[in-house]
């Protein structure tokens, strides 16, 4: 009788936890800005001109579409727009995110980092900065905010640095 009892409490317990909200956790590898502009088939400046989410065809997941209208190209070109998905977004009353995928607002001006892979952005949050006035901020991850202005660099030092590694040059070391 003891043993039944355990054994219904045991399934009784795991039946519950189904119903408990989980978080997924993944692991983005650190990438220096070098790192970065290695991977990348394309780096730009734009601004997010419109988003769209959408379910993908098993409907099991939401994934958002990002248009951008590309102010410069600091390596490859693709044209005055560019689309690209990213994990995450929200359609009707269902919101999906994903921690290692920045999100984005229309209306945002950013520098990009992107390859030509399932998930464009290069080093995944890695791959986005947010510009505001003169200055780069690194996207945090699953968030809109930039993250501390101490990490912040100035746009035309970034866009330099760029340059100079497509070029096949080596930065200074501090």
């Amino acid at each position: 009788m003891l043993k039944r009892i355990f054994t219904l409490t045991g399934i009784l317990v795991l039946g519950a936890m189904m119903f408990l909200p989980a978080t997924a956790q993944g692991l983005v590898i650190t990438k220096e800005r070098p790192q970065l502009v290695q991977e990348s088939t394309t780096i730009l400046t734009g601004q997010v001109t419109a988003l769209r989410s959408f379910w993908n065809k098993g409907h099991e997941r939401i994934y958002t579409e990002v248009t951008v209208l590309v102010h410069e190209y600091l390596k490859g070109n693709e044209g005055s727009l560019i689309k690209f998905t990213v994990p995450g977004g929200t359609v009707e009353d269902i919101s999906m995110t994903m921690s290692e995928a920045p999100n984005f607002q229309v209306g945002e001006n950013v520098f990009l980092y992107l390859k030509q892979e399932d998930c464009r952005l290069a080093g995944w949050y890695q791959g986005k900065y947010i510009i505001e006035g003169d200055m780069a901020y690194p996207a945090g991850p699953g968030c809109t905010e930039k993250l501390s202005a101490d990490l912040a660099i100035p746009l035309e030092d970034l866009k330099q640095e760029v340059r100079i590694l497509v070029a096949g040059g080596s930065l200074p070391s501090n």
